[in-house]
């Protein structure tokens, strides 16, 4: 919507104000990666602030087209990297860091806690553009012994964070 794009572009001048973030958390990921085609350097990098600060920073970029990611991602500064990497899920954060230079990329696995970096490593392993890059590591399951509506409201519970495709019932 054009009239939202010079709002936004207005409201990014100053500082994360609550308009701006009001605004944006009401636009869905594919309309703010849209935005990043009309705005300069500074202003981008006013925008990933502001994804940041309504945690939609990672669902946004990754839908960018992969040059323009790059070239946004190259831009930024290691301490905006770190930022977007720490709240971006392991595929999504793997993917960010391949888009960058071997040295940056060691750099922001360093500063990412154990737990998080063994993850993200575990996607850089696999070659580019193969299964195991692009592979989905959490899955939803349900244990065979619960009733039938102890395993419905743990599924309407987690259908409000993530999309759900399939349902595994385990012994565990």
């Amino acid at each position: 919507n054009p009239s939202n794009t010079s709002i936004i572009k207005r409201l990014l001048v100053g500082r994360k104000s609550r308009p701006l973030l009001s605004l944006l958390s009401r636009l869905e990921p594919a309309d703010l990666a849209a935005l990043f085609s009309s705005l300069d350097q500074r202003e981008s990098k006013a925008l990933i602030d502001a994804l940041l600060a309504i945690d939609k920073v990672s669902e946004t970029l990754i839908l960018l087209p992969e040059q323009r990611l790059e070239k946004l991602l190259t831009s930024l500064s290691i301490n905006h990297l770190q930022s977007i990497i720490a709240y971006s899920s392991d595929e999504d954060a793997a993917h960010f860091l391949s888009l960058l230079d071997l040295g940056e990329r060691k750099q922001l696995l360093e500063q990412l806690e154990a737990p998080k970096r063994s993850r993200v490593q575990l996607f850089l392993d696999y070659p580019e553009d193969s299964a195991g890059r692009m592979m989905e590591t959490q899955i939803f399951s349900l244990n065979v012994n619960l009733t039938a509506e102890q395993g419905l409201e743990e599924l309407r519970s987690a259908a409000q964070k993530e999309s759900i495709y399939y349902i595994y019932c385990t012994n565990d």
